[in-house]
């Protein structure tokens, strides 16, 4: 389906980048990325039943790589053939369902996931609405659809490859219009970003402090005005 969007071309550009961000390498690792995807895997069960779990724009795989070492069925689709080739070859050996196609025309029966999730993805949509339509059809009665997305903090969309942001009240709407059953978390204060992307030893030394289990990204929280990131846990 032509929906116009911006032509993400990171993955042709950087290659399997996410991976990268998930290494032990202190030039390449980005444990707010990390934080991201365990925060998805906190609202997952862990084995207490083999689930089946959509990663709507999974990108280079690394989420569905996660949610499957929680022990489940995970199936990952994005429209990037890069991408797809990259988790295919980097998860070559795990039986995870990768394939090419479109957020909009999920190729997947009614009701057939346990749990759908998708991370950093609705952003560089032109027609959310579209896509969440898409995410309840193919998600079970009582299943849950998990979403993060950016809080908006500027004017304009922080990545030139995002169609759109939302302040926290219009994420809100946004979801409720299609699930009234809904939560939402957010993760850590703005200026640990800030100060992560900006100063480089500062960068290193909590880099080397997530080596051993700290991570000052991990977690949600709800103490400060200015948050970061906005997860939305949606039954149908």
């Amino acid at each position: 389906m032509d929906k116009k969007e911006i032509n993400f071309n990171k993955y042709l550009i950087k290659g399997a980048y996410h991976w990268a961000q998930v290494s032990f390498s202190f030039f390449k690792r980005n444990i707010y990325v990390i934080s991201r995807y365990k925060n998805i895997i906190s609202l997952i069960p862990k084995k207490s039943k083999k689930l089946k779990v959509l990663d709507a724009g999974c990108g280079d795989g690394v989420l569905s790589y996660y949610i499957y070492k929680q022990g489940h069925n995970v199936y990952g689709i994005d429209n990037s053939k890069e991408a797809i080739l990259y988790a295919k070859k980097k998860l070559s050996k795990y039986p995870i369902n990768f394939q090419v196609g479109d957020v909009y025309e999920l190729p997947y029966p009614d009701n057939y996931f346990d749990f759908s999730c998708s991370t950093e993805v609705i952003e560089h949509l032109n027609h959310p609405d579209d896509f969440l339509k898409e995410l309840k059809r193919v998600t079970k009665p009582e299943g849950k659809i998990i979403i993060t997305t950016p809080i908006k903090n500027t004017k304009i969309p922080q990545d030139k490859m995002h169609f759109q942001e939302w302040f926290i009240e219009d994420y809100k709407s946004l979801i409720l219009k299609s699930f009234s059953n809904s939560e939402f978390k957010y993760s850590h204060p703005i200026f640990w970003k800030e100060i992560y992307s900006s100063r480089f030893r500062f960068k290193f030394f909590l880099n080397l402090l997530s080596l051993v289990g700290y991570n000052v990204f991990s977690g949600f929280t709800s103490s400060f005005n200015t948050k970061t990131l906005q997860f939305s846990i949606s039954r149908k």
